[in-house]
């Protein structure tokens, strides 16, 4: 029972923290009625769990939109360009080149969508790393259907699946600490000419 009640108080814990502002009364609420339960309920939680990612998903949907639309095409978009670019000019420069430039769209990209969501900078920096690199699993699934795909045809930067996502993980979470570090500088401003005195 008292495992069933701290697996509860997670979930409740999880479902009400950080509310959008206009569900900040309904999430205190949930928890009130929560603890109001003799010894918590996890269904109710759960419930609340729900009803809380529904929120959240109501509330963030364009950003999650883009946020899939970048990791999944634009950055692709900017791979495929490189590779063909490799692909007629292949010079170790021009290689070098390519790596770089899709390295730093990465950072930038997990950058600017950490700086419109400062809080949740880690998040946003894996979840850019590892849906950028599971779209480029679906698309060589795609472009090589009905033809037998083994994982060691895949590479990643030259390097192998592994090496490769944990430099893409790298990158992005750097862009991504980044954006959050300059969201805060700019919410603060600059200081007031009296400050320092």
């Amino acid at each position: 029972m008292a495992r069933a009640s701290l697996f509860g108080r997670w979930l409740i814990d999880l479902a009400t923290t950080n509310p959008p502002p206009s569900r900040d009364q309904w999430a205190q609420a949930m928890r009130a009625e929560f603890e109001a339960l003799e010894g918590g309920c996890t269904g109710w939680a759960l419930g609340c769990l729900a009803t809380s990612v529904g929120w959240r998903l109501r509330a963030n949907w364009r950003f999650l939109l883009a946020f899939f639309a970048v990791s999944t095409f634009f950055l692709q978009w900017i791979s495929l360009l490189f590779f063909l670019l490799i692909c007629w000019l292949p010079h170790d420069t021009v290689r070098a080149f390519g790596y770089a430039t899709n390295w730093g769209a990465l950072a930038v990209a997990s950058g600017c969508f950490a700086a419109a969501r400062p809080r949740h900078w880690p998040a946003i920096g894996i979840g850019m790393a590892l849906v950028s690199q599971f779209s480029i699993v679906g698309w060589f699934a795609y472009f090589h259907f009905g033809q037998p795909i083994s994982i060691r045809h895949l590479h990643i930067m030259d390097a192998n699946v592994d090496v490769g996502i944990g430099a893409e993980l790298g990158y992005s979470l750097i862009g991504a600490m980044i954006g959050q570090s300059l969201a805060g500088v700019f919410r603060r401003g600059a200081p007031k000419s009296g400050a320092l005195a």
